[in-house]
Formats: C-alpha cells, structure tokens, sequence
C-alpha cells in the first residue's frame, strides 16, 4: 500500500498518493516551523507501518502539497545567491561559506552524526547533542528549526544531500552522506 497525504483545513482539501521515498521528507516538511500565525490546516501521511498527523501553518502546507503533487521534488524560488538551488544540480563538496554560516546547534548535529556511522534516531540525536555538546533541544519539531536553517541558508537539495532523513514508523532517522565526512573532519578539528 502507497502511503497517502492528506491535506485539509478551511477551503483546503488535497489527498494523494506517493511514493515511500517521498513520504519522509514531507513529514520533514511538516515538522519545520511555519510563518503563517494561524494553524489551521492538517496534514496526514498513512500507509503500511506508518502513521503521521500534525496541525500545521498555510505556508508549511502549500509545500507540503507541493511536495505531495510532484512526489518529492519541491520548485526551488529564488537565486542561488540566497541559497537556493534547482533540483537538478549536483553538489562538488560543501559550500564554501558552510562553515562560517553554521550554527552552534547545526554543528553539534553534524559532529553527532559524524561520530555514529550510520542511522540515529530523532530522540537519540537530539539526547547525544546536549549530553555531549551543550546543545539541548527538547522536541522533534525544533530539530525540524536546525535542518530548516541549513536549508535557508544553502537550500533544501544541499540539505537534504547533505542529511538524509527517512521515517521509521514512530520517529525520523537521521545519517550523515558520507561523501561530505572528510571535509566536515577536517574543517570542525574533528
């Protein structure tokens, strides 16, 4: 069974099959903080072993429908100036402003998933970040805050090549594209 997104709330009402691949980074999207003051709309991804349901902003909805509708891409707006990349392009290592835009709590993420060799849960990273760290972040969603700064800063395809997500059911997994380990060792004195 696909699992299936379901979008509603007042004058909004959208649901749809997607692919596996594209249900964990929608759940992504609904997780990250929305500008819009009121939260009216409902987001639900369903399907075999995965069950998801959030009240989310109009402005986080519009790219979770997005995402839903295209099943996964996302149009990036923008110029490449204010971090913002196409969904074709190829990264060839990190930006070269990366580690002067990284943030206390962003690096502490990258140096948690660094350590672990492969996937570690949104709980376990979020526990491992203030315990080794100092970084301390209560809840999923402000985990969401930390990936959606990467994200403004260097754009959701960076982002998500850089962290890879997946949904396990209960809770997101997060790993680290080996392919950036090298530089990210070298530049953190890691």
């Amino acid at each position: 069974m696909a699992p299936t997104v379901s979008v509603t709330g007042d004058g909004i009402s959208v649901e749809r099959e997607v692919s596996e691949q594209t249900a964990p980074p929608i759940i992504q999207a609904a997780m990250s903080p929305g500008t819009s003051e009121h939260e009216e709309v409902t987001v639900n991804v369903s399907g075999e072993g995965m069950s998801f349901e959030r009240v989310i902003s109009e402005d986080v909805a519009t790219d979770v429908i997005e995402m839903a509708i295209k099943n996964g891409h996302q149009t990036q707006e923008g110029s490449e100036e204010e971090g913002e990349t196409s969904d074709t392009e190829e990264f060839d290592g990190l930006p070269n402003d990366f580690f002067s835009r990284l943030t206390d709590r962003q690096e502490a993420m990258i140096k948690v998933l660094l350590e672990n060799k492969g996937w570690v849960l949104n709980g376990e990273l979020r526990r491992q970040m203030g315990e080794q760290y100092d970084e301390a972040i209560e809840s999923g969603p402000a985990l969401s805050g930390v990936l959606a700064g990467l994200s403004r800063k260097h754009g959701k395809d960076f982002r998500n090549d850089l962290i890879e997500g997946s949904w396990t059911g209960d809770e997101v997994k997060f790993r680290l594209n080996r392919d950036y380990e090298e530089e990210l060792r070298e530049e953190l004195d890691f």
